[in-house]
């Protein structure tokens, strides 16, 4: 990985973004620009992992229904506070971001809602070549170890590899590309952590 290379891609597309080494520093990196404030949280292994959660509901309203329920109610109020959190899937060298997702309250909620600031944070593990690579590793990598997880029986539960199926237990069924940060997002931002965090 090009890091100079991939910052200059990145904030070429309209994100800020930030490198830190370990996991700690991006979490106090996030504790410091998130207060006071709404705070939404998509579903993330990666976000999970850094334990910003706790923190977080100290001088924040926090949503995020891994931890409040998940039923409408609590995505509609992660997707509507005035901060996001969560990760993605697959970071192209060339600034694309990819992601993956079921119902698409996460990718939703990261590029549409006016005034919204975003923070996606992701390891570098998950960095690749360019945009092809990238969503290839969005989808044979990320997203047979994630959906597993969800309710159903779906061919990658058992072969670990994605089959494009039409399994109505199927939880890939969004796949979003970020190509620049959107319109109406204040501040989209990719923390880049070197330390091994997420799918």
């Amino acid at each position: 990985m090009d890091l100079e290379k991939l910052k200059k891609n990145v904030t070429g597309r309209g994100l800020e973004f930030f490198h830190a080494a370990t996991a700690e520093e991006a979490r106090q990196h996030i504790l410091e620009q998130v207060k006071n404030t709404t705070v939404g949280i998509g579903g993330s292994q990666t976000v999970a992992a850094l334990g910003v959660y706790e923190p977080l509901c100290e001088c924040n309203e926090v949503h995020w229904h891994w931890k409040d329920g998940n039923t409408p109610e609590v995505w509609r109020a992660a997707a509507e506070a005035e901060v996001y959190l969560s990760s993605v899937n697959a970071i192209a060298e060339t600034g694309e971001l990819v992601n993956i997702d079921g119902r698409g309250n996460r990718v939703a909620a990261t590029t549409y809602v006016y005034g919204k600031r975003v923070f996606l944070i992701a390891s570098a593990k998950k960095v690749c070549p360019d945009l092809t690579s990238a969503m290839d590793r969005a989808r044979q990598v990320a997203a047979p170890r994630n959906v597993p997880k969800l309710p159903g029986d779906r061919p990658c539960n058992t072969t670990g590899k994605c089959w494009d199926c039409r399994s109505p237990a199927r939880g890939c069924c969004v796949m979003q590309i970020i190509m620049y940060r959107p319109i109406d997002v204040n501040k989209m931002e990719l923390v880049l952590v070197d330390e091994d965090l997420g799918f």
